[in-house]
C-alpha cells in the first residue's frame, strides 16, 4: 500500500510540473537581438514610445497622471545606493526630482549618477511617512525642494518602470 502511495505522489508531481509549460521562461540575455552601438542599452523592456511628460508636469499634476503609462526624461541626481531599486530623474530646471522604480525587473546602474536616462513605465502616487521623509532628507536629494510638514505624509508621483536607456 505505501509503494502505490508513493507511486502516485510521484506521478502527480510529474504531471503537475509538467502541465506548467506556459510559465515565464528567463530571457538569455546572450541570445537577445544584438543593440545597435548607436542606441543606449536597454535596461527591463524596450521602450514602446510613451507619451514624454516632463518632470516639472509630473511633479505639478500627479493626479491627472496617476495610473498613466508615461515616458521622463533627465539628467539622474539621485539613487538607491542600497538595493539600486530606483533612480531620481530631475526637472530642467533643477526644481523637483521623480523616482524610477526600475525593481524588479532591473537594477539601477551602480555608474548612474550624472547620467541622462529615458524610462518608460506606470506613474503611482507614493506616500511616505514622515519618518521616511526625515530619513530620505538626510540620505538622499529626491525630497529637496518638497516641503515636508512634521508628523504629515508626503505624497509624490513615481514611475514604475517598465524599461529605461541610461547613456
Amino acid at each position: 500500500m505505501l509503494k502505490k502511495t508513493t507511486i502516485v505522489m510521484i506521478l502527480t508531481l510529474l504531471v503537475a510540473v509538467g502541465c506548467d509549460k506556459n510559465a515565464e521562461k528567463p530571457v538569455d540575455q546572450k541570445k537577445a537581438a544584438p543593440q545597435p552601438a548607436t542606441q543606449s542599452p536597454v535596461l527591463g523592456k524596450a521602450l514602446a514610445g510613451a507619451k514624454q511628460v516632463s518632470v516639472a508636469e509630473l511633479l505639478g499634476n500627479p493626479h491627472v497622471y496617476d495610473g498613466k503609462i508615461v515616458r521622463v526624461s533627465g539628467k539622474i541626481e539621485d539613487f538607491c545606493h542600497h538595493k539600486r531599486a530606483w533612480f531620481g530623474i530631475s526637472a530642467k530646471d533643477g526644481q523637483g526630482m521623480v523616482r524610477v522604480f526600475c525593481a524588479p525587473r532591473f537594477q539601477a546602474p551602480a555608474d548612474c549618477l550624472g547620467k541622462r536616462a529615458v524610462a518608460e513605465g506606470k506613474v503611482e502616487l507614493n506616500t511616505i511617512t514622515a519618518e521616511q521623509a526625515a530619513h530620505f532628507g538626510k540620505e538622499h536629494k529626491f525630497l529637496a525642494g518638497v516641503k515636508v510638514e512634521p508628523g504629515k505624509p508626503v505624497v509624490l508621483p513615481i514611475v514604475r518602470a517598465f524599461g529605461a536607456e541610461i547613456n
